[in-house]
């Protein structure tokens, strides 16, 4: 599709979503984009959000559940080749599917990505190798991180899930959320960021570094990992805090933003090579070899850039921004 046609598609999807009230568009693509029953089209959800941030402040007709499949189908049209982007089904998120950090397990969801469970292992491993550089650079470490956004993850979706539908869903149907979806994300944005997950500045710092500003929030469906990057917080003049994205963002964007700290030591390690063995091996576990280490954080820069820079089917964590195998 050609620029100019692509932006006229946007505009008018555009001028199309600012006859609505802002406040329920943003919590009818909240519901949206927690549902099982909408994550086939959980794209076009991520390009609404995109756009419904940008028309904050609007008092217009509420949006209610019934406009949400002609909102979506809208969305596809401004988005073209759509069936580019919704050629793969994400895991039903009604699955229950828990990880155990230390002492404690919180459930996680899928998102787009294929391993998620996997991908906070991964993650974990990195904090260990990496972290102690991270909170003496910018403050705050992986670690720091995780805490917030899988605490986060747990608490919301143990509000939402409740009113999930159950038993088999007519993905070919209309798409529509329910009441009781739509009073969930409701509560969902009342909860804002628990206080508990905020304890330390280290995680208030964490927290700021996966918020940007509604004018700065992009959406790029042919993202292999992450169609808004690291961004997981949406902060505007019309709102009285910060907001979440939908929780189907939350996958992919952890793993970007691990993989972009990641970079941010192999940056650090490349500038300063003569101090990098001593560095690393303070940051490796029990006083190990810094091989292991070494390898896939350098290797994590170039291979997020690879995964950044080209557009398809989203990859699991492993594929795309580094390894362990030694």
């Amino acid at each position: 599709m050609g620029k100019g046609r692509q932006n006229r598609r946007r505009a008018a999807l555009c001028r199309y979503i600012g006859q609505f009230d802002s406040e329920s568009l943003w919590l009818l693509l909240a519901a949206a984009g927690a549902s099982p029953a909408v994550r086939h089209k959980w794209v076009r959800v991520g390009h609404l959000v995109e756009l419904a941030s940008k028309t904050t402040g609007v008092a217009g007709k509420p949006a209610d559940p019934h406009v949400l499949h002609d909102l979506l189908e809208r969305a596809a049209e401004s988005i073209g080749t759509i069936d580019m982007y919704e050629d793969y089904l994400p895991e039903d998120p009604r699955d229950d599917v828990r990880i155990r950090i230390s002492d404690y397990t919180l459930r996680i969801g899928p998102g787009d990505i294929e391993r998620p469970v996997a991908d906070v292992d991964r993650a974990l491993m990195v904090s260990k190798a990496i972290d102690p550089i991270l909170i003496d650079c910018i403050g705050f470490g992986v670690r720091d991180l995780l805490d917030i956004v899988l605490g986060y993850q747990d608490a919301a979706i143990a509000i939402v899930a409740e009113s999930w539908p159950g038993g088999d869903l007519d993905l070919d149907a209309d798409t529509v959320v329910t009441k009781e979806e739509l009073a969930a994300a409701e509560r969902l944005l009342t909860l804002g960021t628990p206080a508990h997950l905020l304890s330390t500045e280290r995680h208030h710092l964490a927290l700021s570094w996966i918020t940007c500003t509604s004018a700065v929030l992009s959406y790029d469906p042919g993202s292999q990992q992450s169609p808004v990057g690291r961004f997981l917080r949406v902060e505007d003049p019309e709102w009285l805090e910060p907001r979440w994205l939908p929780l189907h963002f939350i996958p992919g964007a952890l793993g970007r933003a691990v993989g972009e700290l990641a970079a941010q030591v192999a940056i650090r390690m490349r500038a300063d090579g003569s101090q990098k063995p001593r560095r690393l091996r303070s940051a490796t576990p029990c006083g190990g070899s810094v091989t292991s280490s070494v390898h896939p954080i350098l290797k994590g820069l170039r291979l997020l850039r690879r995964a950044t820079s080209s557009s398809g089917h989203p990859r699991p964590l492993e594929d795309t921004l580094f390894s362990f195998r030694s």
